[in-house]
C-alpha cells in the first residue's frame, strides 16, 4: 500500500462529527439536532453532546435531542467517531500506528465520558475492555456494510455547509440506515 496525502484537519473533524451523526441517526432516528464543524476553536454558549477539541479548542460538536439510548449504544456514538478518524486514514494509506495515541489524545472526551458511564454502572476494568472490544466489532460490521459511504457523505456536506441541522442530517442518510434497519 503506498501513501497517499494526509488528510487535512477540517477533512477528519468532518469524518469525526459525521461518524457520530451517521451512528447516532442509526441507533434512533431524528436523535441529531446539529452537527458542525470549523476551522479555527470556536466558543459555543450551547452544551454540545459530542465535542471534537483539538489542542487550540473546539472544532466541531453534535447537539443531540435527548431520546432514550442504551448503554452500548452510547458507546456506539462515542467511538464511532475515533473509529471514523482512524479508517479515514487508513483508506488514505496512512500507517495508523505512530498516529494512534495522537487520534486517542483527540477523542479523549467521548471515550473518557464513555468510560466514566461504565464505571457509573458498576462494570470492572476487564468488563470495560469487553465491552470496548464489542463496540469495536460492531463499529466495523457497520463501516464494511455500507455506512462508511454514508459518513462520507454527511462529512462531505459538513465540509461544504460547516453546519447541518436535523432536517438536513435526515436528508443525506438512506432511510435503511435510519435505527439501523440496513443491518
Amino acid at each position: 500500500m503506498h501513501e497517499e496525502a494526509v488528510p487535512s484537519k477540517r477533512e477528519q473533524s468532518a469524518i469525526h462529527e459525521a461518524a457520530h451523526t451517521v451512528v447516532a441517526t442509526m441507533v434512533r432516528r431524528g436523535i441529531v439536532e446539529e452537527v458542525f464543524i470549523s476551522d479555527t476553536a470556536v466558543d459555543i454558549d450551547e452544551a454540545y453532546d459530542e465535542l471534537n477539541v483539538t489542542v487550540h479548542g473546539l472544532t466541531g460538536g453534535v447537539r443531540f435531542h435527548r431520546m432514550q439510548t442504551t448503554v452500548f449504544e452510547n458507546g456506539l456514538i462515542a467511538y464511532s467517531g475515533f473509529f471514523a478518524e482512524c479508517e479515514n486514514l487508513f483508506r488514505s494509506g496512512i500507517d495508523l500506528g505512530p498516529l494512534l495515541p495522537q487520534l486517542r489524545e483527540q477523542a479523549a472526551h467521548d471515550i473518557d465520558s464513555y468510560h466514566a458511564l461504565l464505571h457509573s454502572e458498576g462494570l470492572s476494568d476487564g468488563e470495560i475492555q469487553s465491552v470496548i472490544i464489542d463496540i469495536g466489532g460492531a463499529l466495523k460490521h457497520y463501516f464494511d456494510s455500507g455506512i462508511w459511504e454514508t459518513i462520507r457523505r454527511v462529512a462531505d456536506a459538513l465540509l461544504e455547509r460547516g453546519r447541518l441541522n436535523g432536517e438536513e442530517v435526515l436528508e443525506l442518510i438512506p432511510a435503511a440506515i435510519n435505527e439501523g434497519k440496513a443491518f
